[in-house]
């Protein structure tokens, strides 16, 4: 395997899943184990067919950007994992599938973080190519049949960008990657109003101070920020992001959340007299995982409603 470590981890970790002559054997006759891209690429083959679909995805993100359970929300939202018959969710296979990308050497540790193999991230382009789509500083014609978009543009040239994008009928990601745009209040309406069918919407920018209403009409939006949040029905996850480009741990409080039924992530929820931050609104969000933080109790009405929630 010409000595690249790579080759021999991949092939490797194969051999000890089948440990039978018939397939030791058959890899030998098969494939060509001096070429590095041959390997993954088998080794790529050899995945279910929903992994296969999170593996190409991931092309969508730059190289060197970190990956760990935070990818699974998208595979969710774009339905990439279909639920089991254990009884399993979808976000628990998801967290599985990540286990068996990092077992694949797919997802490796730089820096005690976990990064896409460059070589494993150049399958994934050459195989996903005119369904995922990078736009960055270099100039590229965007096939029509793009369904995943990562932009990351300055602020010269964002809206030639986004226009540009008009006619990709298919899409259902948009990720707007630089979080130093000054104001994508505009960027927000073309995307509104041009992809209804959009699953994930990402912007990694504060450039906004307010949202255009057409955004509460992307009905099948799962993966979002922070807006008019209660008309996405089907929303599953939220995220915002710093002016740095980290992410917000505390979201600004959300109005009406008990609307969002199938919502699976909350970390804190903000108590209030005003209508709409009632605790009561906790009750209809039965798919919420993790821990959750509620804070300002102090403004529920009386005990036997704070009893009733806090039993959900």
């Amino acid at each position: 395997m010409n000595k690249l470590p790579l080759a021999a981890k991949v092939v490797g970790n194969q051999l000890r899943q089948q440990p039978n002559i018939r397939f030791w054997q058959a890899t030998l006759a098969n494939v060509n184990l001096s070429n590095i891209m041959e390997i993954l690429l088998w080794s790529f083959r050899r995945l279910d067919v929903q992994l296969q679909r999170c593996f190409l995805f991931c092309s969508v993100f730059p190289k060197g950007i970190i990956f760990s359970n935070n990818v699974v929300p998208y595979w969710v939202a774009l339905d990439f994992i279909q639920p089991s018959n254990d009884n399993r969710s979808v976000e628990d296979i998801g967290s599985e599938y990540f286990e068996i990308m990092k077992a694949n050497s797919i997802f490796h540790l730089v820096d005690n973080k976990y990064v896409m193999h460059d070589l494993f991230h150049d399958l994934a382009e050459e195989l996903s190519f005119g369904d995922c789509f990078r736009v960055t500083k270099t100039e590229r014609e965007i096939p029509s049949t793009v369904q995943h978009i990562w932009l990351e543009v300055n602020n010269e040239n964002l809206k030639e960008n986004v226009y540009s994008i008009r006619n990709l009928s298919n899409l259902r990601t948009f990720i707007l990657g630089n979080p130093f745009i000054d104001d994508i209040s505009e960027i927000i309406e073309e995307i509104s109003t041009n992809f209804r069918n959009l699953r994930v919407l990402e912007v990694q920018s504060m450039g906004y101070n307010t949202l255009p209403r057409a955004i509460g009409d992307l009905r099948n939006l799962r993966f979002t920020l922070p807006t008019k949040l209660t008309n996405f029905i089907k929303l599953r996850c939220i995220k915002q992001y710093n002016s740095d480009g980290s992410q917000v741990k505390t979201l600004p409080p959300v109005p009406y959340l008990g609307k969002l039924t199938s919502l699976q992530s909350l970390n804190e929820f903000h108590v209030s007299k005003e209508k709409g931050f009632e605790l009561q609104q906790l009750e209809p969000l039965k798919e919420i995982r993790g821990s959750l933080r509620i804070v300002n109790l102090e403004n529920v009405r009386d005990k036997n409603e704070a009893g009733q929630e806090l039993d959900m």
